[in-house]
């Protein structure tokens, strides 16, 4: 952001592209009124989403894009566990880590579908 005035619906507000490449450019009213302040911790990429103070779309979805192009495709909601498909072979072939998540499991890793 390069320039910002007013709040929205009546707000100016002009942008540079981050990497560089082309000019300053302001976005339409409607496309300026949904732009929203980004929390650090989504920029980042964060392991855990519920550190997150601003908890919208958009920063979920970069923190999990930020993760993923760390090939860390596990990211936490708390207790849950979010996964993105990677579309490759990502394994750890550690044993240890193998038999923590089969004892973690309550139900028995056999009962997984």
């Amino acid at each position: 952001v390069v320039k910002c005035n007013g709040f929205p619906p009546h707000m100016t507000i002009v942008l540079r592209p981050a990497d560089g490449s082309g000019e300053d450019f302001t976005p339409a009213a409607d496309a300026a009124a949904r732009i929203s302040e980004a929390d650090p911790l989504a920029l980042e990429g964060t392991p855990d989403l519920v550190r997150m103070q601003q908890l919208t779309d958009f920063s979920i979805l970069h923190c999990l894009r930020a993760r993923y192009s760390r090939d860390e495709v596990y990211t936490s909601v708390g207790s849950i566990l979010v996964a993105v498909n990677p579309f490759k072979d990502v394994s750890h072939g550690d044993a240890a880590v193998l038999a923590a998540a089969r004892a973690a499991d309550a139900r028995g890793w056999e009962a997984l579908p």
